[in-house]
């Protein structure tokens, strides 16, 4: 978890709450449905430890 995107490290994915309060999967400085292989619709579940 990032409250930013700026806390990211490059290549590495984050999740974070975006402008629009909606949780958001990232990848700084790359994309996360390319990284991860997901793409809009797909079903996900996220652990948090």
């Amino acid at each position: 978890m990032a409250r930013t995107y700026a806390e990211a490290e490059a290549g590495i994915p984050v999740c974070l709450f975006g402008s629009s309060n909606f949780l958001e999967i990232a990848v700084r400085q790359g994309s996360a449905a390319q990284l991860l292989g997901i793409s809009i619709g797909d079903e996900i579940s996220l652990y948090y430890r």
